[in-house]
C-alpha cells in the first residue's frame, strides 16, 4: 500500500535514531504524540516507536512505558483482539510515579 505523500511528510527521528515518516500537523486531530499531546506525566522522556505503530517513552531506567496518546489511538483504531493490550508492558513505576512536566 502506498502513503499519500501529502499526509505522510513530516520525519520523527526516535531514541534509537531512527526515522519515521508521521502524519502532518495540518492533518491532525489529537490529541496525538507528535502534535498535540495530552497533558502526561512523560511528555518529556524520548519516544521508541515499535513497528506495530505503538510509541513508548523511554525513562531514567530504560524501561519503555506506552505513550498514553498513541495507547488511546491504537486501543480505538486497532483490530478488536487487539484493543486493551497496548498498555501492557514491563513497568518499574515510573509511569504512575512521575509528576507532569
Amino acid at each position: 500500500m502506498k502513503r499519500d505523500a501529502r499526509i505522510y511528510n513530516e520525519s520523527l527521528i526516535d531514541a534509537r535514531g531512527v526515522v519515521w515518516q508521521v502524519h502532518s500537523r495540518q492533518i491532525c486531530k489529537g490529541p496525538c504524540t507528535f502534535h498535540r499531546a495530552s497533558n502526561h506525566n512523560m511528555l518529556d522522556l524520548p519516544i521508541l516507536i515499535r513497528e506495530t505503530g505503538l510509541v513508548e517513552r523511554i525513562c531514567e531506567h530504560g524501561v519503555g512505558h506506552p505513550d498514553p496518546d498513541s495507547m488511546r489511538y491504537l486501543n480505538k483504531h486497532s483490530a478488536p483482539g487487539a484493543r486493551g493490550a497496548w498498555g501492557v508492558h514491563g513497568c518499574c513505576g515510573c509511569c504512575a510515579k512521575r509528576r507532569a512536566p
